[in-house]
C-alpha cells in the first residue's frame, strides 16, 4: 500500500527537470508499468475477479492510447481531463485506500465505469469535433 507514496517520492524531484536526455523517454511507459502492476497485484492479492482488473485496465491502456494519438495528430486534450481522470498518482491513492476500506471489488467496478465514462466520452466528443483532414476534407471539398 505505500508503492504510491514510493513511487511519488521517486518521481517528484524528476519532474523538475527538463526532459532533453537520452533516456528521458522511458519515463512515461515506466510510470504506466508502475501503475498497470499495481493496480494488477491489489485486485489479485484481495481476489478481486481478474475481468474487473482487466476492465479498469482497459479505460487506462484505451485513455493512454487515445493520448499518443492525439500528440501524434496535434489534437491536444482539455487540462480538465487529467484532473477528473485523477492521473496516475492519484489513481494509485484511490487504489490504495479502496484497498485499505476493504471494497476492493466495488471500488474498482465504480472506478472502472467512472473512468470509461470519462474518456470515452470526451474522446468521442473531441473526435467528433476535430476537423476532418486528409483524402475526406479533399472530397468534401470538392462536393460543394
Amino acid at each position: 500500500m505505500f508503492a504510491p507514496a514510493v513511487t511519488l517520492l521517486l518521481a517528484g524531484p524528476g519532474s523538475t527537470h527538463p526532459h532533453d536526455g537520452r533516456f528521458d523517454w522511458l519515463v512515461p511507459p515506466i510510470l504506466r508499468l508502475i501503475e498497470y502492476t499495481f493496480i494488477a497485484a491489489c485486485g489479485f492479492a484481495n481476489g478481486v475477479h481478474p475481468v474487473l482488473i482487466f476492465v479498469l485496465l482497459g479505460a487506462l491502456a484505451f485513455h493512454h492510447y487515445d493520448l499518443v494519438y492525439r500528440l501524434r495528430q496535434r489534437v491536444y486534450p482539455p487540462p480538465w481531463l487529467a484532473t477528473l481522470g485523477l492521473g496516475w498518482d492519484g489513481r494509485m491513492m484511490a487504489i490504495s485506500l479502496i484497498a485499505l476500506s476493504g471494497w476492493l471489488s466495488s471500488g474498482y467496478v465504480v472506478l472502472a465505469v467512472y473512468l470509461w465514462g470519462l474518456f470515452c466520452w470526451e474522446s468521442l466528443t473531441c473526435w467528433l469535433a476535430a476537423p476532418r483532414s486528409g483524402v475526406e476534407a479533399a472530397e468534401a471539398g470538392t462536393q460543394d
